[in-house]
């Protein structure tokens, strides 16, 4: 295959008078390095400021935030990209449904349980978080420890852009080993990069816990039958011994972990009969041996501990700049005697009141303030004259809420255990205003986690938001764009001095600060090209649900646009076929399996990994584009990019293949990526032989292991009902603690089921399109795209009734699911305003109001009322 040279001659000239690569690029024109390099100067832009490339000049507006990357002393700039008073927080009112809601009956089945003592290891412990603190409970009864974490607490050692560590001088010297096969260059490059690294630094950048918060609790405690369980409707962890009651939470509204120790009656969903027989018999807990440390972090000093008398701080400054501060204090005890020793405090409270105690304790990072421990002392002071009932009637009542945003229901209650799973875990582990969290997030109990606790972004960062948008909670997601924009600059300086390419090159393993973290071993991973499109698509989704014109405009599309000019660069014209080709490229991860092994091995051309998320960038750039009027020609840039796309590699027996040609096998999963998350083709739409090549692909490999939830994803959009329900139901092998990934594996869980019962594909909303015929369905307030709020029901084989409530002036097309005519309601009248027939339903709705649709002839009174998670026979 013969290439045309990265290194192009061929510009065309915008009417700014700016040329622009019109091939696979290095080079973007020193006038135009230089207006940017002016403007990065005065920080009034992210990359890209200027829509080059128009028919007309039309700059785009200011960015929200400054490019850049957390600062030497750690800090950050953290004003939201989207006001937080203007984030989505609508629900449906229940008042027209013909079902009514009871949490605890619905939630109290899939709580997590562990009713033969503690989990020993924090691996497995018991999850609580408020978005930004987290908390682990594991430990022997006796000693019931909290492992600490919060999710912007990292050791930004070496946080920044070093173009040294990427193999070769540029990436243009190290993509030709790959045309060349020039296996020993392609060492040498990789090596020399290894050396330079280790040379440079102290090691990587990474997320680190907090420390352990341990209590002694059997002073005074029977601890013989201790049960735990994380109750999903309210995020409290419930710990009953056998004379006392513990309930730990972490507080939203006051950011502090609060452990309340009460003698009151067990908590009525741990029954324990022993109780009964010694309720009346307690020894009272007169005193409580307690301990914090903080394990020593290599190449920094120990935690700072301290005490005044009533208040305990243990700051963590890291040696690269930043850092945090932990502060404790107690209620409801007489004396107390403690010592702050080098990374640990030890205390022990006597003459505590027999009744009732509560420990207080939060943290604060440089991320949120300089001074941390006087606002550690602030928060602590307002939580202690709150008092423990107002905290939890506060967090009961945010969790409520939080439920009432938009909930699914189906008989197999296996299936709906993974979705509230993974419903829980999102509300535990994101808050708008706070650090999106990586792979750990503040659930980390390591002072050196598995791939740093890095933010991956081929699956891993991304699923932690794929279900925010059907299920109503779009507001969850500002986290993810305040990371990406934050690290812009960066992704931006990437592109430009390594790749010598337009646009922004998001890392494939970013730290908080956006540096690429990939293992060097895994170089073709660390400079892969596909983790930007994954990216910008989040972006889109947010605009496709929501409709806000406004984040269209100032957030999502210069992400998107910058992200479709880099894929523009990187792509490269086969002179033999005039088709522009993606290489050198790996499929999905790929790493040296042995020394004997080359990394050339695993690279290839024009990976059908690669084509869908190409594409998919591409396409999303130009549908911004079009819906703002701006940037024609590059509009017309982009489209030629997909036409003249070399064609997804297909294999002779029709299905789709890794590489035009095939090296290694792959799971079904990342083969079709064209189906999810790129959504390029369907049951429902697409060309007609890209569905018959999924059909097959999906025929040949089999479902095998997957990425949690994404092969459902996938199989819904293909038809495979049957097997996507099977997948999505709960394994009995799996626990409830998910180790190392369990921010991403548990929060993935969530996006099935909605999917099931309202399926936003190609413009066009599908009711129940995902489910068994025979499987009756319910679901309250999910989003579908256009920006509409749906209700529904499926009591039978079709749907009885589906509520629409649009939150944009957008016009609804809904695929028909009924057989004949349908009838549209006004609910507010009562009136019949449309009636319509044929396959698919087309119809403009007034923005706020209520609609029914339904089969003519549908009244809705007819329908018994009933409980949303029961299905009984008959309902």
């Amino acid at each position: 295959m013969d290439f045309v040279t990265p290194h192009p001659r061929n510009h065309a000239t915008s009417p700014l008078g700016i040329k622009y690569p019109i091939s696979g690029t290095r080079g973007n024109g020193n006038l135009r390095r230089g207006l940017r390099g002016f403007l990065l100067g005065i920080m009034v832009i992210i990359p890209g400021v200027i829509a080059i490339g128009a028919e007309t000049a039309n700059p785009l507006p200011d960015a929200p935030l400054k490019p850049g990357s957390v600062t030497p002393e750690g800090r950050f700039e953290k004003p939201s990209v989207i006001p937080l008073a203007d984030l989505p927080q609508q629900a449906m009112s229940p008042e027209h449904l013909r079902f009514t809601v009871d949490l605890d009956k619905l939630l109290q089945p899939h709580d997590m349980v562990w009713d033969r003592g503690l989990p020993s290891s924090w691996h497995d412990g018991a999850a609580i978080g408020n978005g930004d603190i987290g908390a682990l409970i594991y430990g022997p009864p006796e000693n019931l420890q909290i492992v600490l974490g919060k999710s912007d607490t990292w050791d930004c050692r070496n946080d920044k852009f070093d173009p040294d560590h990427f193999p070769g001088k540029d990436y243009a010297s190290y993509r030709q080993t790959y045309f060349d096969k020039d296996w020993q260059t392609h060492e040498r490059m990789v090596t020399e990069a290894a050396v330079a690294r280790r040379q440079k630094t102290l090691g990587l950048p990474h997320l680190t816990n907090c420390g352990v918060l341990q209590l002694r609790l059997d002073g005074g405690l029977r601890t013989g039958a201790v049960k735990m369980r994380v109750q999903l409707k309210d995020g409290v962890a419930v710990l009953q011994y056998r004379d006392r009651t513990v309930r730990i939470l972490t507080s939203r509204e006051y950011d502090v972990l609060l452990v309340d120790v009460d003698r009151g009656a067990p908590d009525r969903h741990i029954p324990d009969p022993i109780v009964a027989n010694i309720y009346g018999a307690r020894t009272p807990l007169e005193e409580l041996p307690w301990q914090f440390w903080r394990a020593a972090l290599e190449g920094n000093d120990n935690a700072e501990c301290r005490s005044d008398g009533r208040y305990y701080f243990a700051t963590q400054r890291f040696r690269a700049g930043g850092h945090y501060t932990v502060g404790v204090t107690f209620t409801s005890f007489d004396e107390q005697q403690s010592a702050a020793l080098p990374g640990q405090i030890v205390g022990r409270l006597s003459g505590i009141e027999d009744q009732r105690f509560q420990v207080y304790l939060t943290i604060v990072s440089s991320h949120d303030t300089d001074d941390t421990e006087a606002e550690c002392k602030r928060r602590l002071d307002r939580a202690v004259q709150e008092g423990a009932d107002k905290i939890l009637a506060q967090h009961q009542g945010w969790w409520h809420n939080y439920w009432m945003r938009g909930l699914a229901s189906v008989a197999d209650k296996s299936v709906e255990k993974q979705y509230y799973m993974g419903l829980y875990y999102m509300g535990a582990v994101l808050q708008p205003g706070r650090q999106s969290p990586g792979l750990q997030g503040g659930l980390c109990g390591e002072n050196f986690p598995s791939w740093c606790g890095d933010f991956h972004t081929n699956w891993n960062h991304q699923v932690i938001y794929w279900g925010l948008p059907v299920n109503n909670r779009l507001d969850l997601m500002e986290p993810f764009f305040n990371h990406y924009c934050r690290i812009a600059g960066v992704a931006e300086q990437t592109a430009r001095e390594y790749y010598r390419m337009q646009g922004i090159r998001f890392p494939h393993a970013g730290s908080l600060g956006g540096t690429e973290l990939t293992r060097i071993d895994c170089s073709m991973l660390g400079t892969d090209p596909c983790a930007s499109a994954w990216i910008g698509q989040l972006f889109w989704k947010y605009y496709d649900y929501s409709r806000d014109e406004r984040f269209l405009r100032e957030v999502a599309y210069p992400i998107l646009r910058d992200v479709a000019l880099f894929h523009s660069d990187f792509v490269i014209r086969d002179t033999k076929t005039g088709k522009w080709t993606i290489a050198p490229i790996v499929h999905f991860e790929s790493q040296r399996p042995s020394p004997s092994k080359y990394f050339l091995d695993f690279w290839g051309t024009n990976s059908s990994y690669a084509q869908a998320l190409f594409r998919m960038g591409f396409q999303n750039a130009i549908r911004a584009a079009r819906i703002l009027g701006v940037d024609e020609t590059y509009q017309r840039l982009w489209e030629d990019r997909i036409e003249n796309l070399a064609p997804v590699p297909v294999s002779e027996q029709g299905y789709w293949d890794i590489w035009e040609a095939p090296k290694t096998p792959s799971c079904l999963q990342y083969m079709l990526t064209m189906v999810y998350p790129s959504e390029l083709v369907s049951l429902y739409h697409g060309p007609v032989e890209w569905r018959d090549q999924t059909l097959r692909t999906f025929e040949h490999y089999g479902t095998g292991p997957t990425f949690p939830g994404a092969m459902p994803l996938a199989l819904i959009r293909l038809g495979q009902v049957d097997e996507a329900f099977r997948l999505s139901r709960w394994s009995e092998k799996t626990v409830n603690g998910l180790s190392d990934a369990r921010c991403e594996c548990m929060t993935t869980m969530s996006h099935a089921l909605p999917d099931m019962m309202v399926l936003g594909l190609d413009g066009k909303i599908h009711l129940f399109a995902g489910l068994p015929a025979d499987q009756p369905a319910r679901f309250l307030s999910l989003r579908a795209p256009g920006g509409f709020l749906l209700s529904g029901e499926k009591r039978g084989t079709e749907p009885d009734y589906v509520l629409v409530q649009p939150t944009a002036a957008e016009k609804l097309k809904l695929r028909n699911p009924w057989e004949g005519p349908v009838e549209i309601t006004d609910l507010e009248t009562g009136r019949v305003v449309h009636e319509l027939a044929g396959p698919d339903i087309e119809v403009d709705l007034k923005r706020g109001g209520t609609y029914q649709i339904a089969k003519k002839g549908f009244k809705g009174a007819d329908l018994l009322k009933v409980d949303f998670a029961g299905f009984d026979t008959g309902q």
